[in-house]
């Protein structure tokens, strides 16, 4: 029995217990009484459970009352953007993205141990990313690492339904039950194209029970495409991505990513390789991503590194006095001193623009709504957003649209906004979802779950 097989048949069962007592119900009461023989098989099966517990204890990390893993060193979890934070020439950054097309095509995540040395330019960046948001901590490099995958969106992808949710380990959630949601989850920007990251402040719920995180929204991020912005934020955040409307900072096409979500569906189903072979090779307008989470006491389950045989096929690590070399120790936050923005990498607070919505619609703004939830859509997000106008309109309130410039601001690419938590129609929330909603059909999602619990881990970016 190779060592997933293992995993799985250890997690369920742990698992089956609980799963039939929920199903079975009064069925309990009327199996009492028919032998002794009943309690002797008790007593066996609770041997076994306490031993598959025993051998889970280096599976399953133990987890504090915020459902982190516990005795992680504390790390930054704000939201954060630094621009030019990967600085390429073009002849390196148009082969990184012929990688992520390559890496596109896979079905999953990608681990890269802290641990271990990487192999070719996409794991030096990975490690670099974790590096950079580890810098100076007490981290045990034998059970922390990076997870990375590569998304590919052209502009003549079909929009797939938004897929808004929490990263977690999957293998661990479907199994037991156990939401385990990385540290911190990042987006580096390849291309100036596509549409914005989403994240909302909403965080995983105990067990992933969705309903619990029922309720007003009261903050939420846009953040822009930018070539060679980095984006970095608590890996218990609810996001996705936004299809707004051509004109806003860095949204080139909406359609360009408009269907994906960064961190959690990876490939986009059969259309991955084909998407991905267009966007890598340089087609204008392509919106091309790297996408790595920070492991901190737990490597999550189901999750290899990249196969060997892709390795010819991708850049290999360059030479120490390399541009791309440079570039990668940029990465990895050497001299960065986390103060200040602009193009030395720094954290862009500059950026970052508070818009206010009130509960009155303001003119222009859109009502974003989508459907999520592992599995089947059962759920629902309610944003009002403002027009995309506002976001280059630095200082602006959402009642300031008619006084704003209409031409865009560039460098405003990370914009905040803060809704006044109303209850009413339109007001940002998490709810339900209707019942007379349509299933949105996401190819992605239905790959997902086939694959069921051991399959890879599936991404999707935004």
């Amino acid at each position: 029995m190779d060592d997933d097989a293992r995993k799985l048949a250890l997690l369920q069962q742990l698992a089956q217990p609980d799963s039939e007592s929920e199903d079975e119900g009064e069925s309990d009461d009327e199996d009492e009484g028919e032998g002794e023989s009943d309690d002797e098989d008790e007593g066996e099966g609770e041997s076994d459970a306490s031993t598959a517990q025993d051998e889970l204890s280096g599976i399953v990390p133990p987890l504090d009352a915020h459902g982190r893993v516990a005795g992680c060193p504390p790390v930054d979890r704000s939201t954060r953007t630094y621009r030019d934070a990967l600085v390429l020439d073009d002849a390196t950054l148009e082969s990184l993205r012929r990688d992520c097309s390559v890496v596109y095509s896979l079905d999953g995540s990608n681990w890269q141990g802290a641990d271990q040395p990487p192999r070719c330019l996409m794991e030096s960046l990975a490690l670099a990313v974790f590096e950079r948001h580890t810098r100076g901590l007490e981290v045990d490099r034998t059970r922390s690492g990076a997870e990375w995958w590569a998304q590919v969106r052209t502009p003549g992808d079909q929009a797939e339904p938004i897929q808004c949710h929490w990263d977690v380990d999957e293998f661990c959630q479907d199994a037991l039950g156990v939401a385990i949601s990385p540290a911190l989850s990042t987006v580096t920007y390849l291309s100036d194209a596509g549409a914005p990251t989403l994240l909302v402040d909403a965080r995983t719920p105990k067990g992933y029970a969705v309903r619990r995180a029922y309720g007003a929204v009261t903050a939420a991020t846009l953040s822009y495409p930018r070539r060679g912005k980095h984006l970095v934020f608590d890996g218990q955040l609810l996001h996705g991505a936004v299809p707004l409307a051509r004109g806003a900072a860095g949204d080139d096409d909406n359609r360009g990513g408009g269907g994906s979500s960064d961190g959690g569906g990876g490939g986009g189903g059969g259309g991955g390789g084909g998407g991905g072979g267009g966007g890598g090779g340089g087609v204008d307008g392509a919106r091309v991503t790297l996408l790595v989470n920070v492991w901190l006491g737990h490597m999550p389950c189901n999750i290899e590194p990249m196969p060997d045989s892709l390795l010819p096929l991708l850049t290999p690590l360059p030479a120490d006095d390399a541009s791309a070399a440079a570039a990668t120790r940029r990465l990895a936050g050497a001299g960065d001193t986390g103060a200040g923005a602009g193009s030395d990498g720094h954290a862009s607070a500059d950026a970052q623009l508070a818009v206010r919505i009130g509960r009155d619609p303001t003119p222009g703004s859109t009502l974003f709504e989508t459907n999520f939830g592992r599995g089947a859509p059962r759920h629902r997000l309610t944003l009002p957003l403002p027009p995309p106008p506002l976001f280059g309109c630095a200082g602006a309130t959402a009642r300031d649209a008619a006084a704003c410039d209409q031409t865009p601001l560039s460098p405003h690419d990370t914009v905040s906004l803060r809704f006044d938590g109303g209850a009413g129609e339109g007001s940002a929330r998490i709810c339900a979802a209707l019942r007379r909603a349509a299933p949105e059909k996401s190819p992605a999602a239905a790959c997902e779950a086939a694959l069921g619990p051991t399959g890879k881990r599936r991404r999707r970016d935004g």
